[in-house]
């Protein structure tokens, strides 16, 4: 009987050991909640995406104004992982073309790699429920890029 408690304890403190996981050094990894909060970018006047919405969405719709009239402008927008990751979108009009940066260094699966692609225009598409906004010409060449879509309830 001793023998079975002892095999139990045995165990049960390898799988204590092994669930507990290695601090190497990143914080962000096996992280299981995100200490993002998204109020700050909202304050700080960028559109947050979010699996309960899009919020701060009037910013989008200056950017695009000002940009329509040869307006300089910049756009931040963060797309929140489900994981609840941070992922940050700059969208930079400098009065002739667009700038797009990409960076995923604070999400957990990203590559830690930001991303930067020129664009000539800009378009916004109105689907039945759905509305896109999509650069386009980027980087010579006929690639576009989705920088966000959504519902219509979500406008």
């Amino acid at each position: 009987m001793r023998l079975k408690i002892t095999i139990i304890n045995f165990i049960s403190l390898l799988l204590l050991i092994g669930c507990s996981g290695a601090d190497n050094g990143n914080t962000n990894q096996g992280s299981l909640i995100s200490n993002y909060d998204p109020k700050h970018d909202i304050n700080k006047g960028a559109v947050v995406i979010t699996n309960n919405g899009v919020m701060n969405i009037e910013q989008l719709h200056d950017f695009v104004e000002k940009s329509n009239k040869s307006v300089k402008s910049n756009l931040k927008i963060v797309k929140v992982t489900t994981e609840g990751d941070p992922i940050y979108h700059y969208l930079e009009f400098n009065g002739t073309e667009f700038i797009y940066k990409v960076d995923n260094t604070k999400d957990e699966y990203g590559d830690n790699n930001p991303k930067e692609i020129k664009c000539s225009k800009f378009t916004k598409i109105n689907n039945k429920n759905k509305t896109t906004y999509v650069l386009q010409h980027c980087n010579n060449d006929k690639e576009k890029v989705v920088v966000l879509s959504m519902k219509e309830s979500d406008q």
